[in-house]
């Protein structure tokens, strides 16, 4: 079945899909996994970043999606998907309205 998906998507995408999958059932290691190995393989994959994003707040580091959910959409604005450049801020604005990130990334959060 994988190698299907290979023969009729690009490597990145099954790679991007993966990591969504991943990331549904809470597989989150999984998830980032995937999400960066399709990174990766093209920098310029939104829905790639954007779960990256959503993985890395799951597992509690907000710092890093923050940044992964920036790139998502500069990189969106770039290439003028203004979807999914909506759509990434959006979620950087639900995860910023999060409680208060913590100014050294050692200190834990309340």
């Amino acid at each position: 079945i994988l190698q299907q998906l290979f023969d009729t998507f690009s490597e990145t995408d099954v790679y991007a899909q993966l990591a969504q999958t991943y990331f549904q059932r809470s597989n989150y290691e999984k998830a980032l996994e995937f999400a960066r190995t399709a990174i990766a393989r093209n920098p310029d994959n939104v829905m790639a970043y954007m779960t990256a994003g959503l993985t890395a707040e799951a597992m509690g580091d907000r710092m890093a999606a923050v940044g992964y959910l920036t790139e998502a959409s500069e990189i969106a604005a770039r290439t003028d998907d203004a979807e999914l450049q909506a759509i990434a801020r959006i979620q950087l604005v639900q995860i910023m309205q999060g409680p208060p990130m913590p100014l050294d990334p050692y200190t834990p959060t309340p």
